[in-house]
């Protein structure tokens, strides 16, 4: 359903400018990429964060990502690289929310961390390490080791560079799809300040987990078929990826944050 825009302010079109509204231009960018991701009659209503099937799910279907007869390749948890055979069979496995619970809706419900798209499945004892923290999605070489770290003056968490190309992919899908409809706290300031760099960052590919992360993301996509019954993708993953993170909209808008929360 397309939500109501009788509240929309449209003033300004400056690219780019960190704490203003984006404009008309970036409007019309936020219509291309819901219409990319399949459209407003195809916007699935995910069920509810907290259902023990759905994460089930989601975990059965990151397996099947690596170990069914069509998948080749490997599945590794994001901050430890960890094989998600390990993850399961040692049950040290918990479902990350790239876009982390708190920062979406504060701490009541909210349809962004229900999306499945913006999952993965990472160490338990990593996730927990990583909390709230905003993640370091560009190519950070002046932080030696993954973890915790103090950029611009705010505590960050710096994933596996190998993997900051599949988180940027989620990253940027959470935040353009509920940029109106949705309520998300503003990115960081060096999140903001690396903005082009992360937009970058998501046209990259790890050779070795490229087939099982496409395959997990062919598997989302049917589950939204058969349980929504709508068609429905991150368009990170098709032939409009270039073209739209190329686009220099995407910037104003990922810099601004959700259109609730300003």
């Amino acid at each position: 359903m397309l939500p109501s825009l009788s509240s929309l302010s449209i003033k300004d079109d400056t690219v780019g400018a960190t704490t203003q509204r984006p404009g008309l231009a970036g409007l019309r960018f936020y219509f291309r990429w819901i219409a990319a991701c399949g459209g407003w009659d195809n916007t699935p209503v995910f069920t509810k964060w907290g259902s023990s099937s759905e994460k089930r799910a989601f975990r059965g279907l990151v397996n099947k990502a690596e170990n069914d007869r069509f998948s080749v390749g490997q599945y590794n948890g994001p901050y430890t690289n960890t094989d998600v055979d390990q993850l399961i069979d040692q049950k040290t496995y918990s479902v990350e929310h790239i876009i982390p619970r708190s920062m979406v809706n504060d701490r009541d419900p909210g349809r962004a961390e229900d999306d499945f798209f913006g999952w993965d499945l990472a160490h338990r004892d990593a996730n927990s390490e990583r909390s709230n923290l905003p993640l370091v999605l560009w190519n950070s070489k002046s932080l030696t080791e993954p973890g915790r770290s103090w950029v611009s003056g705010e505590l960050h968490y710096n994933p596996l560079e190998e993997h900051k190309p599949r988180l940027a992919r989620r990253w940027i899908y959470i935040r353009l799809t509920y940029y109106i409809d949705g309520d998300i706290d503003p990115p960081s300031e060096a999140q903001i300040n690396h903005m082009h760099e992360i937009t970058q960052m998501a046209k990259r590919q790890n050779p070795v987990q490229r087939y099982a992360e496409k395959r997990l993301h062919a598997l989302l996509v049917q589950r939204c078929k058969e349980k929504y019954g709508v068609d429905w993708q991150n368009p990170l993953h098709d032939d409009q990826r270039d073209a739209l993170l190329d686009d220099p909209q995407i910037i104003s808008i990922l810099s601004y944050g959700s259109y609730q929360k300003r």
